[in-house]
């Protein structure tokens, strides 16, 4: 068996969001809040919202992205100057209407509605996005613009769950692993899906942290295999897999299928550099080749990539 512990540490240095980017897209987070504020308290006269950065760049999962794919920031905006009545309330479609007009010329490129969102695109590649909440009763109500409604949501409380659950530091690190798998191989599963299944399904009993990631790909082939969802463990506890096609459901776990099945092919072979090959037919050329002790050179030279299937 393969020992590519080295290699993964490598790869995970590579794919993790930079401190340089990390530092670019705080100060972008920074204006906007501070131009949020301002248009507030000048142009409204209403007390300015309270802000809080959300998603995987608080539980430390962000990427670098791959070529010119975009990094995402989430930056929560809580209201502040609605009533106790509900009925009084914003609509979510003129709460996100009052952050764009808060953010006109605020960049070069888009300030866009999303349904769950108002999204702010930079150049840089990257972009920030601003779920609006309104608290109630120590809850939050996400706007959600394609019904106009508030829904009880809060990525805050997901955020608590993850830590709350991470035993190992080693769990962040395999939630990067796998969305690195799903953004080269164009993986139809969201963030917020890879982060839940990898916290469920996360098997740390041995030491080598190749061999963590290839238990918990197939203890999470396992579970959508027999289950066929993704319950979201935090308000509303949806199933984020609800409308999905089944045709879908099925693309989705024959991916995972094959993701389980080539690590299990990378990490049982006798051959470091056909191991490494697979392992890049897998994640990318970030991943790192690995040379054989003999016969490296002739390894390298037949082996490149586009190899599938495992006829090596």
């Amino acid at each position: 068996m393969v020992d590519f512990q080295d290699e993964f540490k490598t790869f995970d240095e590579k794919i993790k969001l930079t401190e340089s980017k990390k530092a670019s897209m705080r100060i972008s987070r920074n204006a906007i809040k501070k131009k949020i504020i301002n248009y507030f308290k000048d142009h409204l006269e209403i007390t300015a919202p309270i802000f809080t950065t959300q998603g995987s760049f608080v539980i430390n999962t962000a990427l670098n992205p791959i070529e010119n794919e975009e990094v995402d920031m989430d930056y929560g905006v809580y209201l502040q100057d609605q009533s106790e009545n509900e009925e009084d309330w914003i609509t979510p479609r003129k709460a996100h209407k009052r952050i764009i007009d808060a953010l006109e010329g605020h960049t070069q490129d888009e300030c866009i509605s999303k349904t769950s969102c108002v999204r702010v695109l930079y150049r840089n590649f990257y972009h920030l996005d601003l779920p609006v909440y309104i608290m109630k009763n120590d809850k939050a109500f996400l706007a959600q613009t394609e019904c106009n409604e508030w829904i009880n949501s809060d990525s805050k409380e997901f955020r608590n769950w993850f830590y709350e659950n991470r035993n190992d530091v080693k769990l962040s690190k395999m939630v990067r692993l796998i969305k690195a798998w799903r953004d080269f191989t164009k993986t139809e599963m969201t963030s917020i899906e890879i982060t839940i299944l990898t916290v469920n399904c996360f098997n740390n009993e041995r030491e080598r942290e190749d061999l963590v990631l290839y238990d918990t790909v197939a203890n999470i082939y396992d579970e959508i295999l027999i289950s066929r969802k993704v319950e979201k463990p935090v308000s509303p506890f949806e199933d984020l897999w609800e409308n999905y096609s089944e045709d879908k459901k099925d693309e989705i776990i024959e991916m995972v299928k094959q993701f389980r099945d080539d690590l299990n092919i990378a990490l049982s072979n006798t051959s470091n550099h056909r191991g490494s090959v697979i392992l890049r037919e897998v994640f990318g050329e970030r991943f790192p080749l690995k040379k054989d002790e003999e016969n490296g050179e002739r390894y390298s030279q037949q082996l490149r990539s586009g190899v599938k299937p495992w006829g090596v």
